[in-house]
């Protein structure tokens, strides 16, 4: 059996890990987070990607080959046939994952604040209660 070792436990890193594993490879990841995800988990890269892509679904509407107000309608209802798909199976997820394991943190990472219980880190440097 061939060995890996995938340094960073990021999105891609993770879906390559899985990838080799599902082909027969010894496969060991190395972060050194406290947390899975990468970049994306902290920086807020799913908002940013959230709208930037909607925007450019309308865009096509917009200025694409086939612009006009057709075009515009079916980019427009593509964005919320989407958008319901996601807050559905979201909420489904959601329920599972209430129902195996619960979503609260303890009070103590709740008192403590969750960007160092999740982060490992504070989101304001020079802000602190006393």
């Amino acid at each position: 059996m061939n060995k890996v070792i995938i340094v960073g436990a990021g999105i891609n890193g993770l879906v390559a890990a899985n990838y080799l594993v599902k082909n027969s490879f010894d496969v060991s990841v190395i972060e050194k987070k406290p947390y899975t995800g990468g970049a994306c988990i902290k920086v807020g890269a799913i908002p940013v990607h959230l709208f930037a892509g909607i925007w450019g679904t309308l865009a096509v509407g917009i200025f694409g080959a086939s612009a006009g107000f057709d075009q515009f309608m079916v980019q427009l209802a593509s964005v919320g046939i989407v958008g319901v798909f996601c807050v559905v199976c979201t909420f489904i997820i959601g329920l599972a994952v209430k129902s195996i394991m619960g979503l609260r943190v303890s009070e103590e990472e709740e008192d403590k604040g969750l960007d160092i219980a999740e982060h490992g880190t504070g989101a304001y440097g020079d802000f602190s209660m006393r």
